[in-house]
């Protein structure tokens, strides 16, 4: 494949190259996208056609600090994530919208994490911030159960809240937070809420809810569509014997509820927060030990970005009839240190 074919492409897909290129032709080819999109680049959404590098981020929470990298290579333009830096307490989450990119889009803008904020802050001074997480989950999805433009739109949400001593990772749907201790094992991983595990589908079929398709692909019954998903932000639709001008329903047995996990800082090195582009190519196993080794000659930002063009090879070897992989992948590297750098 020429440089020429390989820039053709990029333009038209927005994916990886498939064949090495000089750094000039890459930057060039990144500047031309950037200035042709049809899409607006902003700090949570990015249509790039190279893994993007996004500069590294360095924070602080009481003793703890924080180096913090973001890489996103997209093919349907609807993850997005967000970083936000408050007082006493750092919120870092993904979210993998469906449907459209809108539902992500607001959570990670502004309104989940205002109410994360808010409930964090209330919640704090009783001691009870697992439910408040919860709490700002189940008022978002709400918000969102009102806007009748957003009907059958959805997204996975997977965020860490870090407050200096204490770590809690929340997870929404498909995205997956790997957390890995410092001696290079893991310490925890999300799990997925999907049909084809069996507490998730067990669940959902006792709250009335309809799974289709194969056992290999099972899928939630939402009105006339199929989600892989079996928690979501989200996903609302008309229902049958409803008003169309007041009455959204969410399907039996979808969720808006995160399982929350509360994590001892001072146990971890790193973690990952991806998207489900990640890891329906990677195990968390594969993804934890690519980016051990990566950190150790690599900033976060660099770790990221080097695990998606790895994601890429990888695909292209699993699948060799495709030319390059499905889906958006958004990557969120960070690591643990002591607050002097």
């Amino acid at each position: 494949m020429t440089i020429r074919s390989q820039c053709i492409a990029l333009a038209m897909v927005g994916v990886f190259f498939l064949q090495p290129v000089s750094d000039s032709t890459c930057a060039g080819m990144l500047s031309f996208l950037q200035k042709h999109q049809k899409q607006q680049i902003n700090p949570f959404c990015f249509w790039l056609g190279l893994p993007s590098l996004h500069p590294q981020n360095i924070f602080t929470v009481g003793d703890v600090g924080m180096r913090v990298g973001v890489s996103q290579n997209f093919l349907k333009g609807e993850d997005c994530y967000t970083i936000n830096s408050y007082e006493d307490f750092l919120v870092a989450a993904v979210f993998d919208g469906h449907g459209g990119e809108e539902v992500a889009r607001r959570a990670g803008r502004y309104a989940l994490m205002d109410m994360i904020r808010e409930q964090f802050v209330s919640q704090q001074r009783s001691g009870d911030v697992v439910s408040g997480i919860k709490e700002a989950f189940t008022r978002f999805d709400a918000v969102i159960g009102e806007d009748k433009s957003l009907i059958q739109q959805g997204s996975t949400a997977t965020l860490v809240v870090v407050t200096g001593a204490t770590t809690y990772v929340a997870n929404l749907g498909d995205s997956r937070c790997v957390v890995v201790r410092r001696d290079g094992s893991l310490l925890f991983t999300t799990q997925d809420h999907k049909p084809d595990v069996e507490a998730e589908a067990s669940r959902v079929l006792r709250a009335g809810g309809v799974l289709v398709g194969p056992e290999d692909s099972l899928r939630l019954r939402a009105g006339t569509k199929g989600l892989s998903m079996t928690r979501a932000l989200g996903d609302f639709y008309l229902g049958n014997s409803c008003d169309p001008e007041s009455c959204l329903v969410k399907p039996k047995g979808l969720l808006a509820q995160p399982d929350v996990e509360t994590l001892t800082t001072a146990d971890v090195d790193f973690l990952i927060i991806a998207s489900d582009g990640v890891w329906d190519i990677l195990t968390s196993e594969e993804a934890a030990s690519f980016v051990a080794q990566a950190l150790k000659e690599k900033s976060a930002p660099e770790a990221a970005r080097a695990l998606l063009r790895y994601c890429a090879e990888v695909f292209l070897v699993k699948y060799p009839g495709y030319s390059f992989p499905h889906d958006d992948m958004t990557a969120v590297v960070m690591r643990f240190t002591k607050i002097k750098f």
